[in-house]
């Protein structure tokens, strides 16, 4: 059947008592159990899709050509109708599906980080997403629709030009960098990407722009070179590398804290300059420097400055250090024993010798000087000058510590009591304490 209609293009009329086409075959004997007389194609531009299958009349007269005239209409209307039903219903997938991959896209537009612009060919916003709302610090609904210049200035002074170039020679400009003022926001240090924006037919329909901000990362980066700028000359560097695994965390604008203060005068250099020359003196104070430096370094304590032949050093700042007063001693200590051991190489003339005051108490830390010209990371507090008292009495090789300091460290260090000794600066005595060494295991 569905051969004979496709190559006849008209119905078939079956009349009562006639014969079926030939091309039918045995197959009309199953056919007949339909019942049907008339079989009016359904066509559509695509050929055959079915027919319209009818029994006799009710009144059971035959199909005049008029009746079969109105059912070949009846069939191609319904044909198209059928059609038009098919097309409906693909177009509405089609929609559904549209739909749900904009929708998809915008969700992940707007879960992208950075902020994502898309202008047409009159540079007028199409796409603005959360990312560039925050970014940016303007609603979608106020972007969109206008010109790239109207965005938000000077951003929008900024990109125009670009969007210019970009259509101009129809290729990407990335990794621009730019730090406008942003209302809202103040200066923020912006990264951005622009491409041409293709259609599929990869002409061009617009301009994408990707916007990255950069203002978080740029302010750690800062924060990393002020802690390093600062530090790497005051501290080991293992003090640096645990400051800057948490920059903020370091505050240089004065801390009121407790540390314990070292200070390292070396004996007798007064007298040993009266016989050397200066480059002999830069030389050998230098040495002894270096000796004291590097035994502070190793006990992290912070390397304050060099006053003339003596050196000042401080524990328990930048770092918070559970046992700083112990850490000083033990700085102390290995300052005397690195200098008797140096002594082995030295010309007996240029063999000097420390005489170091260790004290504790409360200090404002941070940086000191001039913002505009020179600042240091120091300590001031009554501890810094008791250290520095300490170590003008304090004879050859002998390390001083004040009650506090002993106090901190009696469980560890084995000292002696020197007796009341009074200190410029201070209204009575104070108990002083030679440092002799570190006590023996279970001692």
């Amino acid at each position: 059947m569905a051969g004979w209609l496709r190559s006849h293009q008209e119905s078939l009329y079956l009349q009562p008592g006639g014969e079926p086409p030939v091309a039918f075959g045995e197959d009309w004997m199953h056919m007949r159990l339909l019942g049907a007389v008339v079989y009016a194609p359904l066509r559509t531009r695509q050929g055959l899709t079915g027919w319209l299958a009818l029994g006799t009349k009710r009144s059971g007269e035959p199909y005049n050509s008029h009746d079969l005239e109105f059912l070949s209409a009846l069939a191609d209307q319904s044909a198209l109708g059928i059609e038009n039903a098919r097309l409906f219903g693909h177009v509405r997938r089609n929609l559904a599906a549209i739909t749900e991959m904009k929708n998809m896209m915008d969700d992940v537009f707007s879960s992208i980080a950075s902020g994502v612009i898309t202008t047409n060919t009159q540079d007028r916003v199409t796409l603005f997403n959360r990312a560039a709302e925050s970014i940016i610090g303007l609603p979608a609904s106020q972007a969109i629709g206008c010109s790239c210049e109207e965005i938000s200035q000077p951003l929008g002074a900024i990109l125009r030009p670009l969007v210019s170039l970009v259509r101009q020679q129809d290729a990407p400009v990335i990794g621009h960098e730019a730090q406008p003022d942003l209302p809202g926001r103040g200066r923020v240090w912006l990264r951005m990407h622009l491409s041409p924006l293709k259609d599929s037919h990869d002409v061009t329909s617009g301009v994408a722009i990707v916007v990255d901000d950069l203002t978080e990362q740029r302010q750690l980066e800062a924060r990393v070179r002020t802690v390093r700028e600062t530090f790497e000359r005051y501290v080991a560097p293992t003090v640096v590398e645990r400051l800057l695994s948490n920059p903020d965390s370091v505050r240089l604008g004065g801390i009121r804290q407790e540390i314990t203060s070292l200070y390292a005068d070396i004996r007798g250099f007064t007298a040993f300059s009266e016989k050397e020359s200066p480059e002999t003196q830069v030389e050998v104070l230098n040495r002894h420097l270096e000796l004291a430096t590097e035994a502070i370094l190793a006990q992290e304590g912070t390397l304050d400055k060099f006053v003339g032949d003596a050196a000042m050093a401080f524990f328990n700042a930048p770092v918070e250090q559970e046992d700083h007063t112990l850490r000083a001693v033990l700085a102390a200590i290995a300052v005397q024993d690195a200098v008797r051991a140096g002594h082995a190489e030295m010309d007996e003339r240029q063999r000097l010798h420390f005489g170091i005051g260790i004290a504790v108490g409360q200090a404002v830390v941070g940086n000191i000087g001039s913002a505009a010209h020179q600042q240091n990371f120091t300590a001031i507090g009554d501890c810094v000058n008791f250290s520095s008292r300490l170590s003008d009495i304090a004879g050859p090789g002998q390390v001083l510590m004040s009650a506090q300091a002993y106090a901190n460290v009696k469980d560890r260090v084995e000292a002696r009591l020197v007796g009341p000794v009074q200190v410029k600066g201070h209204s009575r005595p104070d108990e002083v304490y030679e440092a002799i060494g570190l006590k023996q295991t279970g001692q």
